[in-house]
């Protein structure tokens, strides 16, 4: 997967192992189901991400939202995020100086 990215112009090497995590799942994948696989998918999407969220709001960021672990989950929150932005959310006037 890495090498197929590499060709893209937005490909950024200095984000490796900070922005972008890989995971080798080829061991799941030879010593047992495709189920496994996506378990471990899962967890690694959705676990403890206490130092990722820290690091967030160091660098600025005024939320953070943790990926929920069933489709459920991720339609609603698709839906209050949809919400928020679209319907709740208010932009400062123009007047405001830069």
């Amino acid at each position: 997967m890495l090498r197929y990215q590499q060709q893209y112009s937005f490909f950024d090497e200095s984000k490796l192992g900070k922005a972008v995590h890989f995971i080798n799942l080829s061991d799941i994948v030879m010593k047992q189901d495709l189920n496994k696989v996506l378990d471990e998918i899962i967890k690694q999407v959705t676990g403890d991400q206490s130092e990722d969220q820290r690091a967030a709001y160091v660098r600025g960021a005024n939320s953070y939202l943790v990926k929920p672990s069933h489709t459920d989950g991720l339609v609603e929150l698709v839906a209050s995020l949809k919400d928020f932005w679209l319907n709740r959310n208010r932009l400062p006037p123009e007047s405001l100086p830069e």
